[in-house]
């Protein structure tokens, strides 16, 4: 993912309502560590519209923010202040999943409510697919909700002495994803390894074929097929394309086997004089969405 320095010195009140360092805020929670008192503790704040619990943890809990649906890689922003009186210093900041990034990942000074007003950005960036355009995605996160914990580690004052201090907390996605396969029968014709969007289907003996959504969203696929007709001593002919275009639910199987081309053969006697393979193809609607695979072709021969 593209870093981008986000690591911002806001110089203005502390206590504005926006800052939220000196009062409570929907979107603001303390993480655990260091209790409320003159030294220093964490407390976080979400930059985008969350669902988050409001005032401060007790100690043990870990706050959590759910950054609603995910299509695509992207990077979300948060506020990190303190609370007590003496700053944090030496601060680490570390993930717990390889697909969420935090940066930056050190900060040398946290100042306190009696120190200057300065509050850092911090980025959290999340991984969901490395390109919309290509053929697939690499680094796609499982569909559904992916949570990663955030930890905070530092140093602060207490009294004469130096003490640790930790927060941390959760971001959690729903992560969106276009998936899909073949079915035919009861196989899994496609995807196949070393095939990526195509498949030859056998027609003969006669099969169901399913187009099966695997993903989390709905999916709206374009079907186009093509007919040949034959004429003795000239050989294949008239050839034209149907298109149909359907609609498959999450985990539905839908029954596509009358939309696909069938392949043609032609008989002298008893003996086959011509096989011409038909030719379907399955396009999956762009939603902007990460997908796994995005279009079938079937060769029926």
């Amino acid at each position: 993912m593209k870093k981008q320095v986000l690591f911002a010195l806001l110089t203005i009140g502390l206590c504005s309502p926006l800052f939220v360092a000196c009062q409570k805020h929907k979107d603001e929670a303390t993480p655990t560590g260091g209790g409320v008192n003159a030294a220093g503790y964490f407390v976080i704040s979400s930059v985008e519209r969350t669902t988050a619990p409001s005032g401060r943890t007790a100690a043990g809990e870990t706050v959590r923010f759910d950054l609603g649906t995910l299509k695509a890689s992207k990077e979300f922003l948060f506020m990190v202040a303190n609370g007590g009186d003496e700053a944090i210093f030496d601060v680490s900041l570390t993930t717990d999943k390889p697909a969420f990034e935090i940066f930056p990942g050190k900060i040398q000074l946290v100042p306190g409510r009696k120190g200057s007003a300065i509050i850092p950005l911090l980025t959290v960036g999340i991984t969901h697919g490395v390109n919309l355009n290509g053929i697939g995605n690499a680094l796609t996160l499982p569909k559904g909700e992916n949570t990663a914990t955030i930890t905070m580690s530092g140093k602060t004052l207490s009294g004469k002495d130096t003490v640790a201090v930790e927060g941390k907390f959760v971001v959690a996605v729903d992560a969106k994803v276009v998936d899909a396969q073949i079915l035919s029968g009861e196989s899994v014709v496609a995807p196949t390894k070393n095939s990526w969007g195509t498949v030859q289907w056998l027609v003969e003996p006669a099969r169901t074929v399913k187009l099966v959504n695997t993903g989390n969203v709905t999916i709206q696929a374009t079907i186009i097929y093509s007919i040949t007709d034959y004429i003795v001593g000239q050989g294949p002919t008239n050839y034209r394309t149907i298109t149909n275009v359907i609609e498959v639910q999450p985990n539905e199987a839908k029954d596509i086997t009358g939309l696909i081309s069938k392949p043609l053969t032609v008989f002298t006697g008893g003996t086959i004089l011509d096989t011409y393979s038909g030719t379907t193809t399955i396009d999956i609607k762009d939603q902007g969405i990460i997908y796994n695979i995005n279009k079938f072709t079937l060769i029926s021969r």
